[in-house]
């Protein structure tokens, strides 16, 4: 991965993170150019470039929003073990953004990126396993 890619992943990650945290939705806007590379690192496999996209769909920010194609790429980036790709899972089921809504299914999203090394799909796992019991 090109550092200047990297650098696009990771100020991705933690703009939805802050906006997690924070409960605002991330403003991210992205040039063509930027939006160009993710797409041609994620045709490429790049779990990472699968996340970033899931992100853009999901928000909308780069490309039209669309929870479908959200869907496609975290589960794309998810059968690799991306833990935040299966947080971001986790989240969709949850509000049933083009799923259909279920708990159960979240929490086992949440689960599996908590194994994956997510401390928010650890913590959101924890909370849910106290509601659900």
């Amino acid at each position: 991965m090109t550092r200047k890619m990297l650098l696009i992943v990771l100020a991705g990650c933690l703009l939805v993170l802050c906006a997690a945290c924070s409960g605002k939705k991330a403003q991210v806007q992205r040039n063509e150019g930027e939006v160009k590379e993710v797409v041609e690192s994620a045709g490429h496999g790049d779990a990472s470039a699968e996340y970033n996209m899931g992100v853009m769909y999901h928000t909308g920010n780069g490309v039209q929003q669309d929870y479908a194609k959200a869907l496609k790429w975290y589960r794309m980036a998810a059968a690799k073990g991306e833990a935040e790709a299966e947080f971001k899972l986790g989240v969709m089921y949850l509000h049933g953004q083009g799923v259909e809504q279920s708990r159960y299914t979240a929490q086992d999203w949440f689960n599996k990126s908590c194994l994956h090394g997510s401390r928010m799909g650890c913590e959101q796992y924890r909370l849910m396993s106290r509601d659900l019991w």
